[in-house]
C-alpha cells in the first residue's frame, strides 16, 4: 500500500538534456515541480552524493519531494526515494535489501510480464513506472506501446501508475485518459523547466 498521497506530475533528471544539471533542477524547483527524481546513475558516487545533497537542501523550504534513482545507500542516508529497475527490485525485494528503510519505494516496468510479477508479489513497491508510452529519447531500444497496450497494463495493476516515456505538453491529457495515475517527465521539463507549470496546470484543470 502506498504510504503516501503521491505527487501527479514526476520530473526525472537527464543531464544530457541540460548543460547544468545542477541549475536546471533548481529551476525546476523554482517552477513547483512537486517532485524530481535524480536519475544519474552513471555519475560518479562523489558527484552523485554531492548533487543529493545540494538538492536536498534546496528543496527543504518548498513542496517538492527528492528522490533517487537505483542508489539504495543514497536513499537510505538522506532518507529520500528510491526508484529501481524491474530486476534491481527483484532482488533486492527477493533477499529485504533494506527498501524498507526508504519514505518511498518505485521500480520501472515495461512488460505484462513485469506487472504481473509485482502484483503478485509481497515485495514492497509503492508505485510503478509504466514505459514508454511513445518514443523517447532515453528508451531508445523500446518502441513506443501505445494508448491501448498503456490502457491494458493499468488495469492489471493497483499501484499507482505512471506514464513515462515522450511525455509532452501536447499529449500529457492523452496519458491520464489512457489510465495513468500520474506523468513522469524527463525531456520536455529537463530542457524546458517552464513546461512545469503547464503540465501542473493540466493536472489541476483534472481537478486531480
Amino acid at each position: 500500500m502506498t504510504r503516501v498521497q503521491l505527487p501527479r506530475l514526476l520530473i526525472i533528471s537527464d543531464s544530457r538534456l541540460c548543460p547544468n544539471l545542477r541549475d536546471t533542477l533548481k529551476n525546476c524547483i523554482d517552477m513547483g515541480a512537486p517532485w524530481i527524481a535524480i536519475r544519474e546513475y552513471h555519475l560518479p558516487k562523489a558527484t552523485l552524493l554531492n548533487l543529493v545533497i545540494d538538492l536536498v537542501r534546496y528543496a527543504e523550504k518548498t513542496q517538492t519531494r527528492i528522490s533517487v534513482w537505483r542508489s539504495l545507500d543514497v536513499a537510505i542516508t538522506f532518507h529520500i526515494g528510491l526508484h529501481l529497475p524491474f530486476k534491481g527490485w527483484q532482488n533486492a525485494a527477493g533477499k529485504n535489501l533494506g527498501v524498507a528503510s526508504v519514505p518511498l519505494l518505485g521500480v520501472s516496468v515495461h512488460t505484462k510480464r513485469d506487472v504481473d510479477a509485482i502484483e503478485h508479489s509481497s515485495g514492497r513497491c509503492d508505485y510503478i513506472t509504466l514505459s514508454p508510452l511513445y518514443n523517447s529519447f532515453s528508451k531508445k531500444h523500446y518502441s513506443g506501446m501505445g494508448y491501448e497496450k498503456f490502457r491494458t497494463l493499468c488495469a492489471h495493476t493497483q499501484k499507482p501508475t505512471y506514464a513515462l516515456g515522450g511525455i509532452s505538453t501536447e499529449n500529457a491529457n492523452c496519458a491520464f485518459d489512457a489510465g495513468a495515475y500520474g506523468i513522469a517527465v524527463c525531456g520536455a521539463a529537463i530542457s524546458c523547466p517552464k513546461n512545469i507549470k503547464i503540465f501542473l496546470e493540466k493536472i489541476r484543470k483534472r481537478g486531480l
